[in-house]
């Protein structure tokens, strides 16, 4: 019964927000919010992650290279 209260005002909930459609200026205001009570808080920027760092380096490479291949077939 609990559960099924708390589905049925989710749902309602997700009704009305549908119903009041996007407010992308609310949206973008809450968003900067987070982020500046993030940094009062010392959260921001987050911690480093290693492994995605060196995957993105990766991928960047490989791009360059795909770019380096595109220039010289362009001047062939």
């Amino acid at each position: 019964m609990w559960l099924a209260g708390h589905r049925a005002a989710e749902h309602r909930a997700n009704e009305l927000r549908a119903a009041e459609g996007a407010m992308p200026e609310l949206s973008v205001s809450e968003s900067l919010a987070a982020i500046n009570a993030a940094y009062d808080m010392g959260l921001w920027p987050g911690p480093r992650d290693l492994i995605a760092e060196s995957a993105i380096d990766r991928v960047r490479s490989r791009w360059a290279q795909v770019q380096n291949r595109a220039r010289l077939e362009r001047f062939r």
